[in-house]
């Protein structure tokens, strides 16, 4: 067998002031607060400022109830950072940007109510997984050295 993974690549989970830094085309999940402009301010040592998710919709109108897109309502969104110029609602939303402040582009693929979330425990709960799987993983005993024919 290949090694190949044949099926969807897998979303990365991350806070919405990472979005900057995650390279264009990558699968992302987030948790954010707005309507198509999502923000999620948080007090994070690696959060050099306000972060600002312009979300494309298009993909999933059909399926997204009305609650979650309404002002203060928490969402779940999975989907594709997009270049800043897609699409080009958001170019006009970077000029009107304050200093400091970064907005960037994700074509959601999925997005849904995150219901009554606390948010502490989830900042608190996505700083842990991120030290899990930081650590790397070891078998007693198993060989790391991989031998192809």
């Amino acid at each position: 067998m290949s090694g190949r993974n044949l099926g969807p690549v897998p979303a990365k989970i991350v806070f919405l002031s990472e979005l900057p830094d995650v390279p264009t085309g990558d699968k992302v999940r987030f948790l954010g607060c707005g309507t198509v402009a999502l923000q999620h301010v948080t007090d994070e040592p690696y959060t050099p400022s306000r972060v600002t998710a312009q979300v494309n919709l298009d993909l999933v109108l059909e399926t997204v109830g009305r609650t979650a897109t309404q002002i203060g309502e928490w969402v779940n969104v999975m989907g594709y950072v997009q270049k800043s110029s897609d699409p080009p609602s958001v170019s006009k939303v970077l000029k009107r940007s304050k200093a400091g402040e970064k907005i960037v582009a994700v074509q959601a693929i999925m997005l849904w109510s995150a219901g009554a979330v606390q948010l502490d425990d989830y900042e608190r709960t996505l700083r842990q997984r991120r030290k899990v799987e930081q650590r790397p993983s070891t078998i007693e005993g198993a060989s790391t050295n991989i031998h192809t024919a």
